[in-house]
């Protein structure tokens, strides 16, 4: 009976675990690549096939030297194998839980190593979905500097933010304001997860709550993303307040990206401003943008309804034709999306830009002095060699 009873309860968990992870509206913000949760699963495979048969035998060695009552000390490679040998069940996790404040206990003097094992947790228990010890590692005492990395903290709020736990999502950022992680109140990627909270909560404090995100952050003169941006706006336009959804979208510089011109048309639809809106859809359908190009403007079915709703509102038989004439351009050119709003606001990010290569990062009078000096030197050995090669061609043909 208690093996039966068990099994149901360990049957229970998993499954409440897989429908969490299965859920058809629930999604995460950033994909597995974006956090280095790939990189991990390969790391975890290789620990499983080259330990083999010995993963049993080494978890069980670690559980005996933490139940001895005698001052063991973890070590680095210890821990980092218990991490990635970890299967899904509460005595692998809750092992890993226990090297990990031992590890933390122990005297920094003695260690030596530099890997920092906060991300790595914080992976672990993305893959597994374990929401609830998440949140009881980042909030332990005892684990207090573990998780200090915008990276760490940016992966438990993905994974909660998947599990639709929003409140805890907002609670995590509220802890990385007060921490103030490289001095940074508003790190961007988090700041994207905290807005998405508030936007899918849809209550009149998450609508609170996000506008002082960027009250606050525009204060700080913090950069808020475009993703987060057309969060907010969206989400005033949930609240209906397109006066303020349509200020919003000022934050970010691309408002000719699909999602943020779709919602500058429903906030000038909601408002009235029909003449606007056939102004705004017709300058985008008469862009020069090449056929090939994957830019041209998308108009989802959730804009044309709310066009729709504002032409019939103002009961004008030319606002009604010409509203068909450009909904049948519309469609004829393939500018119209099946697809909800929701759906493209809330798509994962899977990757990011690669850094531009270029002088902007460098900053202070000293910083381009010295690339200019540099670049006139670079100059200067150019027009050197371009001298020797005309002198001495031959020569130069052979070397190369």
């Amino acid at each position: 009976m208690s093996s039966a009873y068990t099994f149901r309860c360990g049957f229970l968990c998993w499954f409440s675990r897989y429908a969490a992870l299965n859920k058809p509206f629930s999604r995460k913000l950033y994909g597995d690549a974006v956090l280095g949760i790939d990189d991990f699963n390969v790391r975890r495979s290789k620990a499983t096939t080259q330990f083999k048969e010995m993963r049993e035998k080494f978890l069980g060695r670690m559980r005996e030297y933490l139940n001895s009552g005698e001052q063991t000390m973890v070590f680095t490679d210890d821990l980092k194998n218990a991490i990635y040998l970890a299967e899904d069940n509460d005595e692998d996790i809750k092992l890993v839980a226990e090297m990990l404040t031992k590890f933390n206990s122990q005297n920094r003097e003695l260690r030596f190593g530099h890997f920092v094992f906060g991300p790595v947790v914080m992976r672990l228990f993305h893959v597994y979905n374990r929401c609830d010890e998440l949140l009881q590692l980042i909030k332990d005492p005892l684990l207090n500097g573990v998780f200090d990395q915008v990276t760490s903290f940016t992966i438990a709020m993905n994974v909660l933010f998947r599990n639709e736990r929003y409140q805890d999502v907002l609670d995590v950022f509220h802890v990385v304001q007060q921490k103030q992680i490289n001095t940074l109140r508003f790190p961007k990627d988090m700041t994207i997860l905290a807005l998405g909270a508030c936007y899918k909560m849809n209550t009149s404090d998450a609508f609170g709550k996000a506008m002082t995100i960027l009250q606050e952050a525009k204060a700080a003169n913090a950069v808020i993303l475009r993703k987060g941006v057309t969060f907010a706006s969206a989400l005033a336009l949930k609240q209906k307040d397109p006066y303020l959804a349509l200020e919003i979208l000022n934050f970010t510089h691309q408002k000719h990206y699909f999602t943020a011109q779709n919602l500058k048309v429903v906030a000038l639809a909601d408002m009235d401003r029909i003449d606007d809106v056939f102004l705004e859809l017709r300058t985008a359908m008469e862009k020069d943008i090449p056929q090939s190009s994957q830019k041209k403007l998308t108009i989802v079915s959730d804009t044309l309804t709310a066009v729709k709703a504002a032409v019939d509102r103002s009961q004008n038989k030319e606002h009604a034709l010409t509203f068909q004439r450009l909904e049948q351009n519309l469609k004829q050119y393939g500018h119209v999306s099946q697809d909800s709003l929701d759906s493209f606001l809330c798509s994962p990010i899977l990757s990011r830009p690669a850094p531009k290569r270029d002088e902007s990062r460098i900053v202070g009078f000293e910083s381009n002095f010295f690339v200019k000096q540099n670049s006139r030197a670079n100059d200067y050995r150019r027009q050197q060699r371009e001298n020797m090669k005309q002198q001495r061609r031959g020569l130069i043909d052979i070397d190369e």
